[in-house]
């Protein structure tokens, strides 16, 4: 049986005139910048990204000033698809340049092209440093660096297919609690051999302890009378490395993004997960699920949290996608006591409720509250002229209780 190895963290316009140490590492902006022949020195082994090192590299820096998902990529038509030409390798560095750690890395877009490109994102003030080596080739090439704006929208039915990247590092909050270097990830890899990336979920072989590993979903508005199901598709795959697939994991809503959330409910669990089908067809052959139904004790934002547990010494397990959906209770159908207009707003946004509301709430998608007021009417004018262009949540509190809408800030 084919078994497979999956990409995993090694742990993802003006001209450069790059100097050859991190010391000398030239500042670049967002656009292009052009690399000439890879001749500097290399990362000392103690901070080396790779198992086998280049043995020259040309050095560079980024600090954003706020929280950006960035790509950096050879792989844009500067450089086009040549193999025998454009063979890159990065490492992204954080820390000083005395006391240097890896902070990710990539060689190969995929199997068939050795271009390179990373997405990953980067905090305010950080600053981090590309380092270009020679391990295939020491000619050089042209990098873009840009900002990507990820869409973390979850108007119900929501399905998640992995897709997007920026989405879900953008989006999705990621826990490593078994401490072996590897979150979960999305990965593009042609799994079925027809030219198209696959997309999926999924997290590092468990090689010394068991697997503990979390990903959260970005915020889900729900109402308090609503029931809630997920549906999702998975399957095992085998490790040359280690061994056969034997996976686990748990669907878990809880009302913040983190494993310490003080509210958590498990909606599903899932063992003994082996590899179903040939390599070729992980993603034909995937098991798919149906959660337990989820009524939220509260109106309010709540997140789906994928809680891998696999134990130790089996494979992969592969997330190809997830769906929400939402039933309202008989209560809130008959009401439908709350509206809100227009939707995209721009600058004014009313909320109408056949009775008095009392006050409102407006919250991101992170679940941070942005706007908040009393007020005494049974319509609203909302002035979000200062929100950030996105999708907001409100909630408007009356007699009846908390009622919850979507909207977006165009």
């Amino acid at each position: 049986m084919k078994k497979i190895t999956l990409l995993s963290l090694l742990l993802v316009s003006g001209y450069g005139f790059a100097q050859d140490t991190c010391a000398e590492a030239v500042p670049v902006s967002l656009g292009l910048t052009v690399v000439g022949d890879i001749d500097g020195n290399p990362a000392d082994e103690t901070s080396e990204c790779w198992g086998t090192p280049g043995t020259a590299a040309e050095w560079y820096s980024y600090t954003p000033t706020e929280l950006q998902v960035l790509k950096i990529s050879t792989a844009g038509d500067v450089n086009p698809f040549d193999n025998d030409a454009y063979d890159t390798r990065l490492s992204i560095y954080t820390g000083t340049c005395d006391a240097l750690t890896c902070f990710n890395g990539n060689d190969d877009v995929s199997d068939s092209d050795y271009r390179s490109e990373l997405i990953f994102v980067a905090e305010a003030g950080v600053t981090y440093y590309f380092a270009w080596d020679d391990r295939w080739l020491a000619s050089g090439f042209t990098f873009s660096l840009e900002v990507l704006n990820p869409d973390c929208s979850t108007a119900l039915p929501f399905t998640e297919d992995f897709e997007a990247p920026e989405d879900f590092y953008g989006c999705y909050q990621t826990y490593d609690l078994d401490g072996n270097g590897a979150a979960m990830i999305q990965q593009n890899l042609d799994l079925d051999g027809d030219g198209e990336d696959e997309t999926f979920l999924t997290a590092g072989v468990a090689t010394t302890d068991d697997a503990n590993d979390w990903t959260f979903s970005p915020a889900i508005a729900m109402v308090a009378n609503g029931t809630y199901n997920v549906s999702i598709a998975y399957n095992g795959a085998d490790s040359d490395a280690v061994g056969d697939a034997n996976e686990a994991f748990e669907l878990v809503w809880a009302d913040a993004p983190s494993p310490d959330a003080p509210n958590q409910t498990v909606v599903g669990t899932y063992t003994d997960i082996i590899q179903n089908g040939l390599f070729e067809e992980l993603q034909f052959n995937a098991t798919v699920s149906d959660s337990t139904p989820f009524t939220p004790p509260a109106a309010g934002n709540y997140y789906l949290g994928i809680h891998v547990n696999s134990i130790v010494g089996g494979g992969f397990l592969l997330i190809f996608n997830y769906t929400v959906t939402e039933t309202l209770g008989t209560q809130d159908v008959t009401r439908n006591v709350f509206s809100t207009y227009p939707n995209p707003a721009k600058s004014m946004l009313t909320l109408v409720q056949n009775e008095t509301i009392n006050s409102y709430e407006v919250f991101d998608m992170l679940g941070n509250k942005v706007m908040s007021e009393k007020v005494n009417a049974s319509s609203v004018n909302v002035n979000v002229t200062s929100l950030a262009t996105g999708t907001y949540v409100v909630k408007a509190q009356s007699a009846s209780g908390t009622q919850v809408s979507k909207f977006v800030k165009s």
